[in-house]
């Protein structure tokens, strides 16, 4: 499997953890504008539905939880945890 191949997939699979491209392109270490690149030439944003991780994180934000406990909690940044609950909230209303 070429280089290239795997840091698509590592990129898709923490797309679909609900992290946004400037998070995932400093976890792969490269622009945040390849890995916008890869969303749009594979239509990544088609097949992103909410998560158990993110519907966990909004349900500990229900319970009483700071965003700060949640994101360690759940091994993501603050920034994310605020993502999940902007893309479950947009999801329900819809």
């Amino acid at each position: 499997m070429a280089k290239n191949d795997l840091k698509i997939q590592q990129a898709y699979k923490y797309y679909c953890k609900g992290l946004n491209s400037k998070e995932i392109a400093i976890l792969l270490n490269c622009s945040y504008r390849t890995v916008q690149g890869y969303i749009s030439s594979g239509n990544w944003s088609k097949t992103r539905l909410p998560t158990d991780i993110m519907r966990l994180a909004v349900s500990m934000l229900n319970r009483g939880y700071a965003r700060k406990q949640v994101a360690k909690q759940l091994n993501v940044s603050v920034g994310t945890v605020d993502n999940y609950r902007r893309a479950v909230i947009q999801r329900k209303t819809k």
